[in-house]
């Protein structure tokens, strides 16, 4: 039911009737809201299935590290290295085990081209897989920094 305010008594105004319209959107609204799923939040194939044993990898703790630290010295999985000494033992390392891969860490003022000039050794003597390790390095016990 339209109004109209002012002009002429008995003219014809040209409007459109919004009510049916509404109507029949709230009629649409609530057959959509009937017919959609109740609970459209529940996905069935999202939820992680639990590991089995055969399926599970065990990690082993046998990770090789090279870890360089500022001052020049050098640990090998927690041993002290020299750099002449790092490939002798790198390379006997390397014929006993069947993953060939190298942790290297070291701190952040040690020269970027020592680091790689490291890594290219480790590579020359059978090191398939040279991988940086992103963590602070901690001074071995006794060092003083």
């Amino acid at each position: 039911m339209a109004a109209s305010v002012g002009g002429k008594k008995g003219s014809a105004k040209a409007e459109i009737n919004i009510t049916p319209l509404v109507d029949v959107v709230l009629v649409l609204l609530i057959i959509f809201m009937v017919i959609s799923p109740g609970d459209a939040t529940y996905i069935p194939d999202a939820i992680p299935k639990p590991a089995e044993l055969e399926d599970s990898v065990v990690l082993s703790s046998e990770q090789l590290i090279l870890e360089l630290f500022a001052d020049g010295s050098a640990l090998l999985n927690q041993k002290s290295v020299t750099r002449r000494e790092f490939s002798k033992q790198i390379r006997e390392l390397m014929e006993q085990r069947s993953d060939k891969k190298l942790f290297v860490a070291a701190e952040n003022e040690l020269p970027y081209g020592e680091v790689v000039s490291w890594m290219g050794q480790a590579r020359s003597v059978g090191v398939s897989t040279v991988a940086l390790q992103l963590k602070e390095l901690i001074p071995a016990q006794g060092e003083v920094k």
